[in-house]
């Protein structure tokens, strides 16, 4: 037997040895998948988990279905944000800074072309009811960015990797149902062994979710990655290995370089010395499986108990009028008046340790009954108050929140991976607007900049958050009166915060465009142009280039520059100041002006 690790194995016969380890691996670990399929035939039990003979006896005559109502509520309070990436560099010139900020635009629109907003969504709901959301990022068969909600049931992680407490080393996602004639169009020089695949030769049966069998137009498809040992620069570096495989042959083999899976992953809680988290559902099942039982026996005394019974003397047992429905029963005793008795079915006592179930269930998750039932406290009619109201409900889940923002944010930066690996390749986007144009990758990769990534503000893609946005601008005094009143009308706040930065925007264009020809390009100011505000940026560009050493063309042309807006700004005082004025002051001083720029102020 070849005891070699899969990752090391030969070409030819890696697909035997990470099918081998995967199999061990899912028959170790059974317990846990099991337990996910549970756990979705508690939240679900229409589901086909609930049609899995391990399932059934947990969702038997579902009432109350507190795991379900405690979920949802969680996902609609706390993932309904639409999450935006904005990009942000580290010193990066203005030419970057540019790039970054349209990044953010494509990656915008990357997004809801992938559908990774809504997709984030399921995830978060999957760690709510199983412990671990996950979302797959990559590019398709067809070399398109791609991002797909997986199911934590069908990434396999060994557990002994974890025992140490350290971060696993592999990864293996199994993909079950995978249709074959799909599978022969990725990798069509493989069809007569994706054909040959699963026929018996292995003997091995992998987990099908839920119990559903694997049929003949269907074959198990495991992919596989190992991270590589070091960086590619150092000497003792060990490139990871990325496989494909099925039953009887090896689709795709490579090298892998990435220190990271492709997978954006958050889990509700963590569970010691385990990749997979402990979520929300598995908190209350205890509680759902008794409130189950509780129903249920409920159920039964209702339908035994809680019929009228009538007692009449023996004399009258002869009499021709029986009761021919389920409504009540006859009975012969020796008493005098006949008497009709309904039995208490269920006692008090029943009902209210159902009740207790429910509050522990509500108490343990941390998820109010007001909230589950989408109930809004009296008086609470303002947005202010509204939004304090939201706040106070979402305080218990602010982990969580963080890990969802962070869950989609590396979505989000898989997404740019992505991109860069496809080069040229990458899609062409489309930004709306007035001038609306295409949003090309050679236009927005930032390269090796280095860039940072945080969650734009979510209020301003809201209505009411808008308005509120408006209403701080204006306290703030940011904007007018006028302004205040035109946005509150139409709050496009895109719009107006790309007017008010298009002058400052533009003057970083010029000190761009001095840099980056090294002082070789026709820089001239216009009197249309902020002057004050041009000469004082040109003066800090000017003094922190001369203090990096740039060329004496570069601050001479940084001079020249502010040498003419000054003049500008010169003659319009003067054109404006009343006769007999004294004239305004001439800046900046002529001991830091070349004598080509002394002779344009003389002049």
């Amino acid at each position: 037997m070849n005891d070699r690790p899969w990752w090391e194995a030969d070409k030819d016969a890696v697909h035997d040895s990470v099918l081998r380890y995967v199999w061990d691996i899912d028959r170790r670990q059974s317990a846990m998948f099991e337990r996910f399929v549970r756990l979705e035939a508690l939240y679900d039990p229409n589901s086909v988990a609930a049609g899995s003979a391990t399932a059934f006896n947990d969702q038997s005559q579902i009432v109350d279905n507190h795991i379900a109502s405690t979920v949802d509520t969680v996902t609609a309070v706390v993932a309904a944000s639409e999450i935006r990436p904005r990009f942000m560099t580290d010193d990066g010139d203005w030419s970057t800074q540019q790039r970054a900020k349209a990044l953010g635009w494509y990656m915008e629109a990357l997004g809801k072309q992938t559908k990774l907003l809504r997709k984030s969504v399921s995830a978060f709901k999957e760690a709510a009811k199983k412990g671990t959301g996950i979302l797959k990022v990559y590019a398709d068969a067809f070399g398109r960015p791609t991002a797909d909600h997986v199911l934590v049931e069908d990434i396999v992680v060994d557990e002994a990797e974890m025992r140490s407490g350290g971060s696993p080393r592999q990864l293996h996602q199994r993909r079950c149902n995978v249709d074959r004639t799909a599978l022969k169009a990725q990798f069509p020089q493989y069809t007569k062994q994706i054909d040959a695949a699963q026929t018996g030769q292995t003997g091995r049966q992998f987990r099908s979710w839920a119990g559903r069998p694997i049929s003949a137009y269907e074959v198990v498809v495991i992919e596989s990655w190992r991270l590589p040992i070091g960086c590619e620069d150092d000497a003792g570096y060990v490139p990871g290995r990325h496989v494909i495989v099925i039953d009887g042959c090896t689709l795709l083999d490579e090298d892998w370089h990435k220190p990271w899976f492709p997978f954006a992953v958050m889990n509700w809680s963590s569970r010691p010395t385990s990749w997979y988290g402990i979520g929300l559902a598995e908190r209350i099942a205890g509680h759902q499986r008794a409130s189950n039982k509780r129903n249920w026996q409920i159920d039964r005394q209702l339908d035994q108990h809680a019929v009228p019974t009538t007692y009449v003397r023996p004399a009258d047992a002869g009499i021709a009028v029986r009761t021919t429905s389920r409504l009540g029963t006859i009975a012969v005793v020796k008493a005098d008046i006949p008497q009709t008795v309904i039995p208490q079915a269920v006692s008090a006592e029943t009902y209210g340790h159902l009740d207790r179930l429910a509050a522990g269930a509500y108490e343990n998750s941390g998820v109010s009954r007001m909230a589950a039932q989408s109930y809004k406290p009296a008086g609470l009619d303002s947005g202010v108050a509204l939004r304090e109201y939201r706040d106070q409900t979402t305080q218990r889940f602010a982990t969580q929140e963080k890990d969802f923002e962070r869950m989609v944010l590396d979505a989000f930066m898989l997404l740019v991976d992505v991109c860069k690996d496809l080069g040229s390749d990458a899609p062409d986007l489309w930004r709306a607007g007035k001038y609306g144009y295409k949003l090309k990758w050679s236009k927005v990769d930032v390269g090796t900049a280095s860039i940072q990534i945080a969650a734009a503000s979510t209020l301003s893609r809201t209505p009411a958050g808008r308005i509120q946005t408006v209403l701080e601008w204006a306290q703030a005094g940011l904007i007018s009166q006028d302004e205040t009143r035109r946005l509150l009308n139409h709050p496009d706040l895109e719009r107006t915060v790309s007017l008010y930065t298009a002058a400052i925007e533009d003057i970083e264009g010029m000190i761009e465009e001095i840099e980056e020809s090294e002082g070789k390009a026709i820089v001239v100011p216009e009197p249309y142009q902020n002057l004050d505000m041009l000469v004082k940026r040109m003066t800090m560009a000017y003094l922190r280039d001369k203090r990096f050493d740039a060329p004496e063309e570069v601050l001479e042309a940084f001079r020249d520059v502010i040498v003419q807006a000054q003049q500008m700004i010169n003659s319009t005082q003067a054109a404006a100041a009343p006769m007999g004025a004294p004239m305004p002051a001439e800046a900046p001083p002529q001991a830091a002006l070349s004598p080509q720029a002394m002779s344009l102020m003389a002049g």
